[in-house]
């Protein structure tokens, strides 16, 4: 009877784990569907890695405003202690504030180390596309290269020697029939020439002041005027942000301490309901 029970749940394992394949064969095609599609709108593994990571240091930076929140309220409890003459209490303030700023510390190297991962990545990415530039750079290298070879220039020089050759020989054929005075008046043309054309050059040459040209007082003055008003604001802008931090510190405080006072609350009911 024993072993006829054992046979029936080895069944019944049996057909159940059959099934739970089944279905997750069939899950298994479903998401890789919605992976492709995933893939299909754009967003790469390294997007989703860097998003990660921005998050995790958005998280990072509230849990420091956090931190910097208690640390400042052990340290006025402890000078209130303090007042009071309470001493051990006031040493216990002190000593949450200690672990909260080591907290803190560990916190800041967290940051970083978030901070270089996203920054490492984001110059690897660099990297990758200058290595691409390079190597797509080197390919239309070689075909350039490929459609000029050597023979053909070779050939080419061989062709502007010969051409040369030609020239000066048709040079020495023409000054041996020219006398030496037509050589003279040769020289005084080109001479002449070239005195022409430096005169033409000097001519065209816009008329150099004999003062001093003085820079504009008031297009400075003006420029003056435009940097400070842009520090104005750069400065306006930072207050207002600043402004803007100590608002939202303070809402997070003031829900805290409303959800604080919200738990006392139910938990004076739940007394009172027990009694």
């Amino acid at each position: 009877g024993r072993n006829h029970r054992h046979s029936q749940s080895v069944t019944v394992v049996v057909l159940l784990a059959t099934m739970g394949a089944l279905f997750s064969s069939g899950g298994g095609k479903k998401k890789k569907k919605k992976a492709k599609k995933k893939q299909d709108d754009g967003v790469t593994e390294k997007d989703k890695a860097v998003l990660q990571l921005k998050r995790q240091r958005d998280r990072l930076k509230k849990y420091q405003v956090k931190i910097h929140a208690v640390i400042d309220r052990e340290v006025a409890a402890a000078k209130q202690l303090l007042r009071a003459g309470d001493k051990k209490k006031a040493l216990l303030c002190l000593r949450k504030k200690k672990y909260q700023e080591g907290l803190l510390q560990k916190t800041d190297q967290q940051l970083l180390n978030v901070e270089d991962m996203v920054n490492s990545i984001g110059f690897a990415e660099v990297e990758k596309k200058v290595f691409e530039a390079l190597k797509e750079g080197n390919t239309v290298l070689q075909k350039i290269n490929s459609e000029t070879s050597i023979e053909d220039v070779e050939k080419l020089m061989d062709e502007s020697a010969e051409a040369i050759a030609y020239q000066n020989q048709i040079s020495e054929m023409l000054s041996g029939s020219l006398t030496a005075s037509d050589e003279t008046d040769i020289e005084k043309e080109y001479d002449a020439l070239l005195q022409l054309d430096a005169d033409e050059e000097v001519a065209e040459m816009p008329v150099v002041p004999e003062h001093k040209v003085q820079a504009p007082v008031e297009a400075k003055q003006e420029e003056q005027q435009e940097e400070q008003a842009e520090e104005v604001q750069q400065a306006t802008a930072e207050e207002e942000e600043e402004t803007e931090e100590e608002e939202e510190e303070e809402e997070e405080e003031e829900e805290e301490e409303e959800e604080e006072a919200a738990e006392k609350q139910e938990a004076k009911k739940a007394a009172v309901v027990v009694a």
